[in-house]
């Protein structure tokens, strides 16, 4: 009823009919693919599950088994979970990789995180990959064209395992390597709250003392050149760059994923030891 209500809307604002689907969470099994029949669409946009195709570099399409079928195009999780928003490193690298394969590769991001919870420099990854694709010899292509191109190519999928997105998470890392990444990553979290937390006891001090002494007013100085310089850019490090930091590597592997996002931590609370000795220089001072 949502699906038919959407089209509905879809039509009377845009004039086009849509023939295809992007289901929640990008859900499937070939159990039920009399549903999408149903639909009348001409294609559906799937999940590409490890459990059914053996790989998260997956490429090309697929289709249901029936009289009419409906063509299914699945998420190449692998190159997906590169897709960035912040920064371009391994745009090319990315380019490079979909340039290698035969078929049609399928980048899908999640919406919600790609969206409205970044800024105004969102799209510069995406900007960039655009522009670069002609020279990397790669066509960006809607789903529904890849269908048109490559739907004599299909195999009919007969396999019922549920694919979704929902059982995405985290397909890259041993759980223990996770739970230590995100140790890591909390560690440095905290780290900054006990320094940022020492800088604001000292800042609230100087604000009450530097009137009556005006010897105070350049350590004062001095407190606030730290925070500008270094605290802040520390904090920028935290919040864009280090959930970002496995995005920096040269391939989708578990151990080059786990070392960047170690290797970044480490650097942070290093800055921050540096800090904390430069701060409790000032308050020893005092």
């Amino acid at each position: 009823e949502q699906f038919y209500h959407h089209r509905k809307m879809v039509k009377d604002l845009f004039g086009k009919e849509m023939r295809g689907l992007f289901p929640p969470e990008l859900v499937f099994t070939a159990q039920k693919s009399y549903l999408l029949s149903d639909l009348d669409i001409d294609y559906s946009i799937i999940e590409g599950s490890h459990e059914i195709f053996h790989t998260d570099d997956i490429e090309g399409i697929w289709k249901t088994k029936a009289k009419k079928p409906v063509y299914l195009v699945p998420r190449n999780r692998a190159l997906s979970w590169h897709f960035s928003d912040s920064d371009f490193p391994n745009a090319k690298w990315m380019l490079n990789k979909i340039n290698e394969k035969n078929g049609p590769v399928t980048i899908g991001c999640d919406v919600e995180c790609f969206g409205h919870h970044r800024g105004a420099d969102s799209f510069k990854f995406l900007d960039y990959f655009i522009k670069q694709s002609k020279d990397n010899h790669v066509d960006l292509l809607r789903a529904e064209d890849i269908v048109k191109k490559y739907k004599q190519n299909a195999s009919e999928l007969t396999d019922e395992t549920i694919t979704t997105w929902a059982r995405s998470i985290n397909v890259f890392f041993p759980h223990a390597k996770i739970i230590e990444m995100w140790f890591a990553k909390n560690d440095a979290v905290s780290t900054y709250y006990r320094v940022e937390y020492l800088y604001f006891k000292l800042e609230a001090y100087f604000k009450e003392k530097k009137e009556k002494n005006k010897d105070l007013q350049k350590l004062f100085d001095k407190l606030v050149d730290i925070k500008m310089k270094k605290l802040d850019e520390i904090r920028w490090a935290i919040y864009r760059e280090l959930t970002d930091a496995a995005l920096y590597h040269e391939d989708f592997s578990n151990e080059n994923t786990y070392r960047a996002m170690l290797d970044k931590c480490g650097w942070i609370k290093n800055q921050l030891w540096e800090v904390e000795k430069e701060l409790s220089k000032i308050m020893m001072s005092i």
